[in-house]
Formats: C-alpha cells, structure tokens, sequence
C-alpha cells in the first residue's frame, strides 16, 4: 500500500463516518493522549504507536490538560499530609 491511500480514503470516507474536520494525525494525538490518560504504560503506547522510544510517544503524541494536572497536585498534597 501506498503511504498516501490511506490519506485519499480518510479525506474521502470521513464525513460519512461522522468525523468531518478531524485528520489521522488529530486522531493519532487524540488515541494515544487517551491512552495516557486512563494510565496505559508508555511502552505499551510506543508498540501501539509504532515507536522504537517511549520517550518520542510521551513527549509528542501526549497532551496534558488541566484536569491531569489538579489530580497530580491533590495526589501530591495528599502525600505530604500523610507524612507530615
């Protein structure tokens, strides 16, 4: 298969299937920030990505949002309640 059919398709193919305006690349960030999200491994995410690092799937193909951010700090506070 040629690196650009799959392309050709999705432009051709996404509307119909309800994802007008997303990209594969949009939908590549989306898959594997979820992923984070619910706590899958990073080597688990670079095989499902395809990568040979887990650090070039951490650090590119992740986003951390707000909400990620406010648990780390409450799991944080909570640790330094405990031991204090």
């Amino acid at each position: 298969m040629q690196p650009d059919k799959l392309s050709h398709w999705w432009a051709r193919r996404r509307k119909d299937l309800g994802a007008e305006g997303w990209t594969l690349h949009g939908l590549r960030h989306t898959f594997l920030s979820l992923a984070a999200a619910q706590g899958i491994h990073p080597s688990v995410m670079m095989k499902l990505a395809g990568h040979k690092n887990p650090n070039i799937t951490m650090r590119i193909y992740t986003h951390v949002n707000m909400e990620s951010k406010r648990e780390a700090m409450d799991a944080m506070q909570a640790a330094y309640v405990a031991a204090g």
